[in-house]
């Protein structure tokens, strides 16, 4: 797959967990250090093709994304 099917299939996966997803022009993704690297890459291709749209990508470890999730602070 491309990088930006990647992308796209995790967009999808934090759209079900985000409520707010559709609200803001703003995606904020919180979570693993291994995947840093593919989702920021992923991350600025997607805001070459959408340039409204501002994504925001920040390690810290599985666990500080699960927390963040759970606490409404990332999508």
């Amino acid at each position: 797959m491309t990088h930006k099917k990647y992308f796209i299939l995790l967009l999808i996966l934090f759209n079900g967990c985000s409520a707010n997803f559709y609200n803001s022009n703003t995606i904020r993704i919180v979570g693993s250090d291994t995947m840093i690297e593919l989702t920021s890459n992923l991350a600025e291709a997607y805001m070459k093709e959408y340039p409204g749209i501002s994504i925001h990508v920040e390690g810290g470890g599985t666990a500080e994304g699960i927390k963040a999730l759970i606490n409404n602070k990332t999508d």
